[in-house]
């Protein structure tokens, strides 16, 4: 071979080593780009449904509060009745202890 095959050969292999490497590098890095891409989609979607979830959950909790809170009134309001029915009561008990006390001394 001469000089100048010898530099066209390696010229020539060098350019196409080149482009292998510059081809590769390229795809390498779309791949990359893809695989980011697919993991960001993924996470994406996993905390949407982790965000629809919460969504679900507080909804049935703010229902189940809103019940709660219907049957804390309810007895509250309970209460406050036998209160008032206790204070009656109690009240009826002195008016019939004076009343005895009265009867008693009248013999």
């Amino acid at each position: 071979m001469s000089d100048n095959q010898l530099l066209s050969t390696i010229i020539v292999a060098a350019i196409t080593s080149g482009g292998t490497f510059l081809a590769t590098r390229i795809k390498s890095k779309s791949d990359v780009e893809a695989s980011k891409t697919t993991v960001e989609s993924v996470y994406v979607a996993e905390m949407r449904k982790i965000i629809e979830d919460y969504q679900k959950e507080r909804e049935a909790l703010k229902a189940e509060k809103e019940k709660l809170q219907a049957l804390v009134e309810k007895v509250q309001k309970i209460n406050r009745e036998l209160e008032e029915d206790n204070r009656i009561l109690k009240q009826e008990n002195r008016d019939l202890r004076e009343e005895i006390q009265v009867l008693k001394g009248g013999k």
